[in-house]
């Protein structure tokens, strides 16, 4: 018979099964199409940043995006965003949807062009929690 047991030091291949359960179990559900999708910055054979998410249901749905410290301030982030947007707009998306906990961060999607949807004051500590959209197609 199953059993429930608190865990207060889960494993990560755990914590993997049950992503993968919720998110196939909400993809059966909605018959989705999704796909992922990244653009990377690479020197010398080193990742130095990119942004990575995936495609599905007409948007693009941004997980990550990361520029190292040493790259930072060269409008990589921006560069980044265009060409996943641009590969996002091939594949018939209508919009893009990105979150940050940092409101600098926010304020940079901002000027890209990302329009706030949601915030919620200290939702992790000081940390905001701000959803964001961009219309991709004209």
């Amino acid at each position: 018979m199953p059993e429930i047991i608190l865990d207060e030091n889960p494993a990560d291949t755990d914590i993997q099964i049950l992503e993968d359960g919720v998110t196939r179990y909400g993809r059966s559900l909605s018959q989705g199409d999704a796909r992922p999708l990244a653009c990377w910055i690479r020197q010398d054979g080193q990742l130095r940043g990119g942004v990575c998410g995936r495609t599905e249901l007409g948007r693009l749905f941004i997980q990550y995006l990361w520029v190292d410290e040493g790259q930072r301030g060269q409008g990589w982030a921006s560069d980044l965003l265009t060409q996943i947007e641009a590969a996002a707009r091939e594949r018939g998306c209508r919009d893009a949807l990105i979150e940050t906990l940092l409101d600098p961060v926010a304020e940079l999607y901002q000027r890209r062009g990302y329009q706030v949807l949601a915030c919620i004051p200290d939702w992790v500590g000081r940390f905001s929690r701000t959803i964001l959209c961009k219309p991709l197609q004209d």
